[in-house]
């Protein structure tokens, strides 16, 4: 067994961590989305923001291919939906407002 893991490939290796950190990288890029747009900042500083993160520390991040416009516009509408959901469910839960 030994052998045989000291024979992969680095890309297998390489492949391997990817899909140990795709949680971790999700999460970490929604949060520099929300936290992007909670500051106001301007949108289109995403992507290099996220390069920062990477050099910061957290190498993990060169694995979050969805750099688009799109993939980022669909991150906003994501949160934009989960807020959402959260005051309707506070509304909801309250006597009054």
């Amino acid at each position: 067994m030994v052998e045989l893991s000291n024979r992969t490939s680095p890309f297998q290796a390489e492949l391997h961590t990817k899909e140990q950190a795709r949680g971790s990288v999700y999460s970490n890029a929604f949060l520099a989305v929300y936290w992007l747009a909670k500051e106001e900042l301007p949108n289109c500083r995403i992507s290099s923001f996220l390069e920062v993160i990477e050099q910061l520390g957290l190498t993990d991040m060169k694995y979050f291919q969805h750099r688009s416009a799109g993939s980022f516009r669909e991150m906003f509408l994501e949160l934009g939906h989960q807020v959402k959901q959260q005051v309707i469910e506070k509304c909801r839960k309250a006597n009054c407002f």
